[in-house]
């Protein structure tokens, strides 16, 4: 199986994929939890990764008292857990989000009154129309301003498509992400290229890689030893620190569960665009 995308479906998904001896690859559940499924269930990276780069930027800020707005899910939660445990800190605002919610106007007043205690604010919310939301309603709170070069986001914070929508808005915002298209390496750009031509694209350049690959990681292994389950896991197991895979951003080795590929790093909105 080729996918899920989202870790909460991925967790389900993967357990049936694991009692049914069926080999699974997400390219983009990133939630910890994932790692421990099985022998079955493969992915691209882990928040943990993400987590780590979080925490590394915070102790440069020599931050102590953050707050965190989160989505209430499996993403969300061991997200900010990761960075609470990675961090020498505090917790001081603590604003758990539901899926559903659409209006952010009275997370963005609570930021409001704890604002001056903040050495930061970390986002992690998924979809995209929340990350939206919730940005302009810290702008109208003049969160934007009083918080400049303090709040910092999961790789959902500040994806091309709200880029698009909240331009000048995201000046300073920091969001931890995947590096640039650019530096990706292998042969990134060429696949990308021949992808457009025929395909129209709704996401992000780096996520169109990761799925690449992993659509070409399950195609390989099945040419190899059939449509066996268990065989194909094996497959997999088999890509190693000591025999990596040459995949389409380079080299890559999977350590359990978790594929050894990108890193994380921090970048910074400026006039509209991630730098």
């Amino acid at each position: 199986i080729l996918g899920c995308v989202c870790s909460p479906e991925t967790i389900n998904a993967g357990k049936i994929a694991l009692a049914h001896g069926v080999a699974m690859v997400s390219a983009l559940s990133s939630a910890p939890e994932i790692s421990k499924i099985g022998d079955h269930v493969f992915r691209f990276y882990n928040d943990l990764d993400a987590a780590k780069t979080v925490a590394e930027q915070l102790k440069k800020m020599n931050a102590k008292k953050i707050g965190a707005v989160y989505v209430n899910n499996e993403y969300g939660n061991a997200y900010i857990a990761a960075v609470d445990s990675l961090f020498d800190g505090e917790i001081v605002l603590n604003e758990k989000i539901n899926n559903e919610e659409k209006d952010f106007s009275l997370v963005a007043k609570k930021i409001k009154k704890d604002a001056a205690n903040l050495d930061a604010l970390i986002i992690v919310l998924i979809d995209e129309s929340a990350n939206v939301s919730l940005l302009k309603s810290m702008d109208t709170e003049g969160l934007l301003k009083t918080l400049s070069g303090k709040i910092i986001g999961s790789e959902a914070l500040l994806t091309d498509a709200i880029l698009k929508q909240v331009g000048k808005l995201s000046d300073g915002i920091m969001s931890v992400q995947f590096p640039e298209f650019k530096n990706l390496g292998g042969d990134s750009e060429n696949f990308l290229r021949a992808f457009k031509e025929k395909n129209t694209v709704g996401s992000s350049d780096v996520f169109v890689v990761l799925f690449g690959e992993a659509t070409r990681l399950i195609i390989g292994a099945i040419n190899q030893v059939g449509n066996d389950g268990d065989a194909v896991a094996q497959k997999i197991r088999e890509i190693t620190k000591e025999k990596p895979r040459q995949g389409i951003f380079g080299s890559y080795y999977f350590d359990g569960s978790d594929a050894q590929a990108l890193k994380f790093v921090v970048r910074t909105a400026k006039d509209g665009k991630l730098q």
